[in-house]
């Protein structure tokens, strides 16, 4: 009974409810092999991917050729970071049925986030088989799109994407691709352009149209798109008070500054910035504290460290200054500043 109610749950999408079924069964009976691999579902789809790799390996241990298993093991390995086993599932997959459907997108993927030459080549050739396999994965013709950026092959890559626009006009992904491909290669206008089709496309994609909108020398429109939206990120607030603090408005930067750290007492850039327009109204006191904290938050941050001997040097603590230059920063930071 619970077994195939379980079962019925499952294929109804009920995971909670089949979740509660399946753990009866196997209380009542152990030997139920493809419940492992149910239940290891299960826990993939509710993001418990420790469960789901348990449940999953007991399951091949039980049907070492199940590429099922093996396949969405493999992808609850890759979500935890764990590359190279999620590769050996992946590569016995391909073994047992080199057209099992989105295995080389998934390999691909990895590949990709392992980020060297070698592996966008890989990656490469697996999106390409991909899509041989299904030449409607719109993802993976994205994916393939961004190893030829990395890759050094723009121009193909923008051609490809604009395929991508033919086969869905509705999504945003290749017109955020173009935008990125056309800001590297330090076309701004067209970059812009791309981007802006990407957030009317997706109103999530706000941020990094006005990052280039800031970067391009139209803070005012950034500022108006920031300002628009009914929640802001800790990434937005910090973008608002650079905005405010290249217009010079120091007392509204820094609130927004603030508010940023409401969001992340941890976010090391806005107590840098903080500590910065301190110092420039030579309140060294305050500046101090801001940028000691920037550093205790984020040990590696350059301008930490050299926004802190400036402020060490005026509060006349030169050796202090000369500690936090010498302490962190690489050599070809240091001799202008020494002076």
């Amino acid at each position: 009974g619970y077994k195939y109610r379980g079962l019925a749950y499952y294929a109804n999408n009920r995971n909670n409810d089949a979740m509660k079924d399946i753990n009866k069964a196997l209380q009542l009976d152990s030997t139920f092999k493809n419940l492992y691999e149910i239940r290891g579902n299960i826990f993939h789809e509710l993001e418990d991917y420790e469960n789901a790799i348990k449940d999953l390996s007991h399951s091949i241990s039980l049907r070492p050729n199940d590429t099922s298993a093996l396949f969405i093991r493999a992808k609850s390995l890759y979500l935890q970071d764990k590359f190279d086993e999620a590769l050996n599932d992946l590569n016995k997959v391909i073994t047992l049925d080199s057209t099992y459907s989105n295995v080389y997108f998934i390999r691909g993927s990895i590949l990709l986030d392992q980020g060297t030459p070698d592996k966008f080549e890989k990656a490469l050739e697996d999106f390409t088989k991909e899509i041989k396999i299904d030449s409607n994965n719109i993802d993976a013709y994205i994916l393939r799109n961004w190893a030829l950026l990395y890759l050094g092959d723009i121009e193909l890559a923008i051609n490809e994407s604009e395929k991508i626009k033919s086969m869905d006009s509705s999504s945003a992904e290749p017109y955020l691709f173009n935008g990125t491909a056309y800001y590297i290669s330090n076309k701004i206008e067209k970059a812009i352009y791309e981007f802006e089709k990407s957030y009317e496309l997706d109103s999530a994609n706000y941020n990094i149209l006005a990052q280039v909108y800031m970067e391009n020398g139209e803070s005012e429109k950034a500022l108006k798109l920031l300002l628009s939206k009914n929640e802001s990120t800790k990434e937005d607030l910090l973008l608002i008070g650079n905005i405010f603090m290249l217009n010079n408005e120091k007392k509204k930067a820094i609130k927004y500054y603030k508010n940023c750290l409401k969001k992340d007492s941890s976010f090391g850039n806005a107590y840098k910035n903080v500590g910065k327009i301190y110092f420039d109204m030579e309140k060294y006191d305050s500046a101090f504290l801001y940028t000691k904290k920037c550093i205790e938050c984020d040990t590696s941050n350059k301008m930490g460290h050299v926004n802190m001997s400036m402020i060490m040097s005026q509060m006349g603590k030169l050796n202090e200054a000369i500690k936090y230059l010498d302490e962190k920063l690489p050599s070809d930071y240091v001799p202008a500043i020494y002076n």
